[in-house]
This record gives structure tokens, sequence and C-alpha cells, in this order.
């Protein structure tokens, strides 16, 4: 990772406060959710990588809330 300023300090911790209540692991989400690793789900969190529509959907499903509510403002590329 380059570190060019500060600037990256933006995470998503609207999703981190859902995986923290929930007593769940990164790694537990990232199972369940069928997000390929670990490392993935940290940088969907860290926003360095946009989701996918269909991990959007299954974050929703495994934190039981709206994809609206996990915290990504602008909506994924489609047919990724």
């Amino acid at each position: 990772m380059h570190h060019k300023g500060e600037k990256m300090k933006h995470k998503n911790f609207k999703l981190q406060q859902l995986i923290t209540e929930r007593r769940m692991s990164q790694a537990e989400v990232a199972k369940l959710a069928n997000i390929s690793s670990e490392s993935r789900l940290s940088r969907l969190i860290n926003l360095s990588i946009e989701p996918k529509e269909k991990e959007l959907n299954n974050l929703s499903i495994v934190l039981d809330v709206k994809v609206e509510e996990l915290g990504f403002r602008g909506r994924p590329n489609e047919g990724r």
C-alpha cells in the first residue's frame, strides 16, 4: 500500500461495528457471506476495494440488516 499523505484513513466503521456487535470475527463473517477471504473482507472494511453486488447481499443476510445499512456509500459495479 502506498502511504501518500494520510488520506487513506477512510473506513467503513458501520460494517465493522455490525460485525463487532454480533460478536463475530471477520473470518466467520467472510466465510458465512461467501467472501473469498478474511483479507478481502478487511479490504472492504478499509474501503480499499469495492464490494460486489453478491457480497453486499450476502453480508446483509449474515448481519441481518438491509444492504443500505452496511455503510457503503456508492453502489457497487454491476455485473462484476
